[in-house]
């Protein structure tokens, strides 16, 4: 149950890797707030007094401007936003395009100061816009990054992927390591949310090994082993995930650098206590919970993160003091967790807190509270199930668009590559038959011209019909998957609450009651939806099982849909939970099915189909 809703629990919390380098080197000398807003004052009057300099170049108006917005953040929005808007004035007048994207990056930056990431993101698309014209830079490499932060936070994962995509890309072009090792951790991290472990694993894997070619950079090397800790927790290898925590624990206590490094020491206990809860240690993982809450607790910076970390904390402690039949102490911290998500109108952490109050109150037969706590959580349950499905078909669909565009313009680049060598032929061709005369040549030319005019009709005509048919495809995989992504997560939770119901005995009325609950929550035409999805896969994969039956008649319809099941990426649990059998019946199945088809144990299923 703790693995599941580890998912949602952890939304929030590698948003905080995001701003960890940020935060440390923030918070290193600060001094109190009085003084410090003393001292941007006293800053703020020696620029103004600078402005009044009739002498002053319009380079150092503009620098002024810019220092003048930044230290009036802490102290007046309006008067930062003046200057920020000064300063792009001047650019606008001088039509200086790559003066436009900082200032655009910076106003972006401002808003986010200030939590508006909409109003943020519409300055940095502006900026982004800018490199239609412009030579993608560094500055373009630092505008991908704060897009994908920015929709990283506001849960649009798919749009994040894009800009982090886009960005590792054109840092590769630009060959820096730096760059591609940001990157490849955001994208880790925001692939997590899509489900998409083996892919995050990837990158975060490159992310390590960049960073580890960097021995100045061991705070960055820190950051990427807490993430990939994270992934291998996601993955169930609870060893590995121990080691890279240990490692980034170690390093910062070495360091001596904890009370910097607080959002990183928060996210490595909450990792602790997760693996521990897993292991079924409920004592050890409460430690380690409390042990994240008092380092969440002493942050002073960046309070939306702070709050959101809390509450995903307080939300495991309840899990655990479930576990330990301690009620009581598990219904406040799920309450607390509650007041948490309400205020940060986050979906996730009020799903899992008005789930675990129904589960405690279950705990104490309190019908009147688990009826009341369930209808809480039934409609942000199925909005969640539904954007969690919706998220991964389109991180599918964007990662299928660009491996097509990629394969595109290696076969154009192959195709001019082919023409120029075809010219180079035709030169020398021509100068050997200059002597023969200019009729004969020109023949020759119109001739060969007009075929190769044929046969880039034919290819354009082939490559046109080709992608429709992909497109065509891809709609009805899409159609497919998120059909049976929302199967398997009605299936899981009907499944859950059931069990839970069935352990405890209730009074006739009560019965009732709880047999009208379970009513509401049942899909009742799963069967067809079931039995649809395996007609119109293997309508749109009739090749595939042709060659199955070639190579086993004596395959069954239950293999066929295990088949399916393999092809479309979902794990031993999922395939288990739309199917109703045990993860250890999927296994077996898995097993004679290898034997049928003489697959040898170490050779990856999907590949093997794929290869067919």
């Amino acid at each position: 149950m703790f693995l599941k809703r580890a998912i949602s629990y952890s939304i929030y919390t590698l948003i905080l890797f995001l701003f960890c380098g940020i935060w440390a080197v923030s918070s290193q000398n600060q001094p109190n707030q009085s003084l410090k807003s003393v001292f941007n004052q006293n800053k703020i009057d020696s620029l103004k007094q600078l402005l009044k300099d009739e002498k002053i170049t319009d380079n150092e108006r503009i620098r002024t401007y810019y220092e003048l917005s930044w230290n009036y953040i802490p102290i007046n929005r309006d008067s930062a936003f003046h200057y920020a808007e000064l300063r792009k004035s001047y650019y606008q007048d001088m039509n200086y395009d790559f003066g436009m994207v900082t200032v655009l990056v910076d106003l972006g930056r401002l808003l986010g100061t200030y939590n508006d990431l909409d109003e943020g993101i519409k300055y940095f698309e502006e900026a982004y816009s800018y490199y239609d014209q412009l030579e993608k830079d560094v500055y373009f490499l630092i505008v991908c990054i704060e897009l994908g932060e920015y929709f990283h936070m506001k849960s649009k994962y798919h749009l994040a992927i894009k800009y982090y995509l886009e960005g590792l890309e054109s840092a590769k072009r630009q060959e820096s390591k730096l760059y591609q090792s940001y990157f490849s951790r955001y994208l880790s991290e925001s692939y997590i949310k899509t489900e998409q472990l083996e892919t995050s694993l990837e990158f975060i894997q490159q992310s390590v090994q960049l960073f580890s070619e960097m021995p100045k950079l061991k705070n960055q090397l820190t950051f990427s082993r807490i993430t990939l800790a994270k992934v291998y927790f996601e993955m169930e290898s609870y060893a590995l995930a121990k080691e890279h925590l240990l490692e980034a624990e170690t390093y910062i206590k070495k360091a001596n650098i904890a009370s910097t490094y607080i959002y990183p020491l928060f996210s490595i206990y909450s990792i602790y206590g997760q693996i521990s809860y897993a292991l079924g240690d409920n004592e050890k993982a409460i430690e380690n919970f409390l042990k994240a809450k008092e380092y969440a607790s002493e942050a002073t910076e960046f309070n939306e993160l702070r709050n959101f970390a809390l509450a995903n904390v307080h939300n495991y402690l309840g899990d655990a003091y479930l576990e330990e039949d301690n009620t009581a102490y598990a219904i406040n911290e799920f309450r607390s967790a509650l007041n948490f998500g309400k205020e940060l109108n986050s979906l996730e952490i009020m799903e899992s807190s008005y789930r675990g109050l129904y589960e405690g109150y279950l705990n104490r037969r309190e019908i009147d509270s688990v009826k009341f706590f369930l209808d809480k959580h039934k409609p942000i349950s199925d909005s969640l199930s539904n954007e969690r499905s919706n998220r991964k078909i389109v991180a599918l669909t964007y990662i299928n668009q660009l491996a097509r565009e990629k394969e595109k313009h290696s076969d154009d680049l192959e195709i001019a590559a082919l023409s120029k060598k075809r010219q180079q032929l035709y030169f020398g061709v021509i100068a050997l038959l200059l002597v023969s005369g200019l009729i004969i040549i020109s023949f020759f030319g119109y001739a060969q011209k007009n075929r190769a005019l044929k046969t880039k009709i034919r290819n354009d005509n082939l490559s046109l019909e080709k992608e429709n048919l992909s497109l065509t495809l891809d709609k009805k995989e899409r159609e497919l998957t998120a059909s049976v992504l929302n199967l398997v997560e009605r299936n899981e939770f009907i499944s859950r609450l059931t069990d839970d119901l069935k352990s405890i005995s209730f009074n006739d009325e009560q019965a009732s009651q709880i047999k009208e609950i379970i009513k509401s929550t049942t899909i009742n035409d799963s069967k067809k939806l079931w039995t649809e999805f395996e007609l119109r896969y293997t309508q749109n994969n009739t090749t595939l099982f042709n060659k199955l039956n070639d190579l086993a008649p004596n395959l069954t319809t239950n293999d066929k849909r295990l088949i399916a099941l393999i092809m479309l990426n979902f794990s031993t649990k999922e395939i288990s939970s739309i199917t109703y059998q045990s993860p250890h019946s999927i296994k077996i199945a898995r097993y004679r099915l290898r034997k049928k088809l003489d697959i040898n144990k170490n050779e990856n299923l999907v590949q093997f189909f794929n290869n067919l």
